[in-house]
């Protein structure tokens, strides 16, 4: 009888440590989340972009407000996404086409009154603008080009209703 009782009641023991080692874990943590927010008063300095990016930044920033929509197309990797159910655009040729479309108003204007401190480096996925309304990547030591727009204005929204509309 005791060696059949043995092997649950090691069971039981073990299992009934796991538990407490948990719940302490568990309240360690809950008193550590408890610290005051003056222990907690840090901030993250964002390490400065490299200057072959920064140069692009000015120079991309300076065509998009100038209106130089072929200097823009050159400085894409294609193809560019769009939001569904508008398509990728793959070339040069269909950026111009559509040129007003990607770089609305609203984009235009916010990037005429923004500065290099408004780009910022995010790890593997590029340098973004403001809150990643446009992303940048680096494509070889000397080579930074423009990957996405996720910033779409009036344009783009009647070009996706009209699509959606004609489906």
């Amino acid at each position: 009888m005791k060696q059949k009782i043995i092997p649950y009641l090691i069971t039981f023991v073990t299992c009934l440590m796991g538990s407490v080692l948990v719940y302490s874990s568990t309240q360690q943590m809950t008193s550590e989340q408890a610290s005051t927010e003056e222990d907690n008063n840090y901030e993250y300095v964002q390490p400065p972009l490299d200057s072959i990016t920064q140069a692009f930044i000015r120079e991309f920033t300076k065509n998009v407000c100038q209106d130089n929509r072929q200097a823009v197309a050159q400085m894409i990797s294609y193809p560019l996404s769009q939001p569904y159910p508008l398509k990728s655009i793959n070339n040069e040729k269909e950026l111009l086409e559509h040129y007003d479309r990607v770089f609305s108003k609203e984009l235009r204007e916010e990037l005429d009154s923004s500065s290099i401190s408004d780009w910022s480096h995010v790890g593997w996925r590029g340098v973004m603008f403001g809150d990643g309304d446009i992303w940048l990547d680096r494509y070889s030591v000397d080579t930074v080009l423009l990957r996405g727009i996720t910033m779409y204005g009036s344009e783009m929204d009647k070009a996706i209703e009209l699509l959606k509309d004609s489906e």
